[in-house]
């Protein structure tokens, strides 16, 4: 029998739950990117091989992962792993899901790593910052989940005061203004210790505030301006290298070869100079000297012939007719 059309719409109207969905209550990393399926590549291949470092292989068996595959496909449910990639709904930003209680510590590895070695390892992925929980994009519970996770970091003893700053970026999403948050997460670390001061330049933690659609990401991050604000290809472009090459020339050269070098090349610079002016000096002088010599041997001539005489021809061709 075929079916009402009254129960097409109805199933059209069925909101289906999507899978792998950034959600509230997450822990993972944020990645930013240029090209996304390359990017994810990359991030999974560095996760998982500094997670291996730092946890052990990822081991199970072949038949158990392929009866929980099974079973996960039977209940419309995701394969859990370490790390998974999710829909953040956002361009050129991922998300990886991470099971892992402290995601921090992987990135930490993974940057010094590469400050040690200098070795850029991603082409594609930029960004690799950790995620510490996630929430809906609401102010509300921004506030109430910032609250709860800054007791974990800012509960020191009285007059043990930190340093921090707050760093807010929204993507997809026009709703949540930074001026509604700044403050009043700022007033929730003052309120666990008025010895927490407001850092810009180089804080001792950095509360990052992502807000990725709907959901938003925050995290407490150590080593912010150490780790090139966690840009993979920054961070293996500090000015170290600039800086230990011009200590290296400044040593190899004699003390004041530099201000020497410099000293007698305006000498020389300033000696041309001199000599060309002298040069120049001395022929205005000898044009002047001739102009008068002959002068004053017109003068002569003339006392000797008297007037109305013709001057005798001489060599001079100044003299002339009187």
């Amino acid at each position: 029998k075929k079916r009402p059309k009254s129960y097409y719409k109805k199933c059209a109207n069925i909101k289906r739950k999507r899978l792998n969905q950034l959600e509230s209550g997450m822990r993972g990393y944020i990645v930013t990117c240029d090209r996304e399926k390359e990017a994810t590549r990359e991030a999974y291949n560095l996760l998982n091989d500094f997670a291996d470092q730092l946890y052990g292989a990822e081991k199970e068996d072949l038949e158990a992962a392929m009866k929980k595959e099974v079973d996960a496909m039977k209940e419309t449910k995701p394969v859990q792993r370490r790390f998974q990639r999710l829909d953040s709904r956002t361009k050129n930003c991922l998300f990886i899901k991470t099971d892992l209680e402290n995601p921090a510590e992987v990135t930490n590895k993974i940057f010094e790593n590469l400050l040690e070695t200098k070795t850029q390892r991603t082409r594609f992925a930029m960004k690799l910052m950790p995620v510490d929980v996630t929430c809906k994009a609401v102010n509300e519970e921004i506030l109430k989940t910032g609250k709860d996770l800054f007791e974990k970091h800012f509960s020191t003893p009285f007059g043990e005061g930190r340093s921090y700053s707050i760093v807010f970026k929204a993507r997809n999403n026009n709703s949540i203004k930074r001026d509604d948050l700044i403050p009043p997460l700022s007033h929730y670390v003052g309120e666990l210790n008025p010895a927490h001061t407001v850092e810009h330049n180089n804080p001792d933690f950095v509360i990052s505030v992502q807000i990725l659609c709907t959901v938003c990401c925050i995290s407490i991050l150590k080593n912010f301006n150490k780790f090139r604000k966690y840009n993979l290809h920054e961070v293996v472009k500090t000015v170290e290298n600039s800086v230990d090459k011009t200590v290296g020339d400044a040593v190899n050269k004699p003390d004041g070869a530099d201000v020497k070098q410099i000293d007698a090349t305006s000498v020389k610079q300033t000696e041309g100079d001199e000599v060309n002016k002298t040069d120049d000096t001395k022929q205005t002088d000898g044009a002047e000297l001739k102009q008068c010599d002959a002068t004053s041997e017109t003068d002569s001539v003339v006392a000797q012939s008297g007037c109305g005489d013709v001057v005798k021809d001489t060599s001079d061709a100044s003299v002339k007719k009187i």
